[in-house]
């Protein structure tokens, strides 16, 4: 239904942008206008996108295999890539023309026509891109919501094409190449923002907070789990998510009990939020000593108070062995981290002696 809905969108986008190609290339030839003529080819960029869009969201849709046995569905990411490259390309083409237009001079010859054509044509770009980027948010299609971003672009860009015409309609005054170069840049921009925010997705970005806030919300609400940390998800194209988190129990808990406990968490994120969880680990917490409460207490407060430590979690003491065991999370912007867990470690030891500390430092993955 998602792969249908994105080719729907993707084919309503092309019809449109090929439409706008032929009438804008006509005028832009008849009325010696660059700036009609560099909008046209933009709308050509535009539908190549679409044609992309559709083929990366075909090869998207292909089941896990082998060779793949996460699935295809980055194959949207590489089709975002690609779009990317064709905007970046037709930015240095148009900018190339543009340079020509300023060392060669030619003068526009517009009519009320062309000027009525790129009017109708801003209309319909606002409309197609709210409509291509509302879908493009709804499914988490990159590729789309590029599109829509870039529909609306180009709307911009045909007002700056309007404001040329007009001016050499009515006020005799020759702006085409300054709106060559505009238009030029805008069209580099655009492509370059594309490129930077595909290219974050397929390296690895930080997932959103209404995501993990999700995972650890319907976690929390399996019975008997105390706590959740440590989530990890990777993002295998869009709403295809891996990943894993440590639950926190009573140390009372059977090894029969844990089993199925992880097995209802994983049930439970993947019904609320769709992410799949490849692993459940436990932690233990002590449930009846108020020396050990006293003890979690204490370390986890002077651990945040020393402005390095985001998080305190995992805390269980081992009373027969003498031993402390926690985790605490560091935020990836922290120096000098050796020389503070030293010291972390040493104020303990200052404050329980004789207990050894295994003192685990996670990083600062979701938020």
């Amino acid at each position: 239904m998602r792969e249908k809905k994105i080719i729907q969108t993707s084919m309503i986008a092309i019809m449109t942008n090929l439409f706008f190609v032929f009438f804008k290339m006509s005028i832009g030839l008849m009325a010696n206008s660059l700036s009609i003529i560099l909008d046209a080819v933009n709308n050509l960029s535009d539908a190549l996108s679409s044609i992309i869009t559709i083929g990366g969201t075909s090869l998207s849709k292909k089941t896990a295999d082998k060779e793949h046995p996460y699935g295809h569905g980055r194959y949207e990411y590489i089709a975002a890539l690609v779009v990317a490259f064709i905007i970046l390309y037709v930015g240095i083409q148009s900018m190339m023309e543009a340079i020509k237009l300023w060392i060669y001079p030619s003068q526009a010859k517009y009519s009320w026509w062309s000027v009525l054509i790129v009017l109708v044509a801003i209309l319909v770009k606002v409309f197609l891109g709210n409509y291509v980027q509302k879908i493009g948010v709804q499914l988490d299609s990159p590729s789309l919501k590029n599109s829509g971003q870039d529909a609306k672009n180009d709307s911009i860009l045909s007002l700056a094409t309007l404001i040329s015409a007009v001016s050499s309609l009515w006020f005799r005054l020759e702006i085409d190449k300054f709106v060559s170069v505009i238009i030029a840049v805008f069209i580099l921009k655009s492509g370059y923002d594309v490129l930077s925010e595909t290219l974050s997705r397929i390296l690895g970005e930080r997932i959103s907070s209404s995501l993990t806030g999700a995972v650890i919300k319907a976690a929390k609400r399996v019975p008997n789990v105390c706590g959740v940390y440590d989530l990890f998800i990777n993002d295998y194209g869009p709403n295809r998510w891996i990943g894993s988190l440590h639950v926190e129990v009573e140390d009372t808990t059977s090894a029969s009990q844990i089993d199925q406990l992880s097995r209802k968490v994983m049930k439970q994120v993947y019904q609320e939020t769709g992410v799949t969880l490849s692993a459940v680990g436990i932690y233990a917490r002590n449930s009846r000593s108020e020396v050990v409460n006293e003890m979690r207490n204490r370390i986890s407060h002077h651990c945040l108070q020393t402005g390095f430590v985001k998080q305190v979690h995992g805390f269980l003491v081992d009373q027969e062995n003498k031993r402390i065991r926690f985790d605490i999370v560091v935020p990836f912007e922290v120096k000098s981290l050796n020389q503070k867990q030293m010291d972390l470690k040493e104020w303990i030891k200052k404050e329980y002696p004789g207990y050894a500390i295994d003192l685990t430092i996670d990083p600062d993955t979701t938020d």
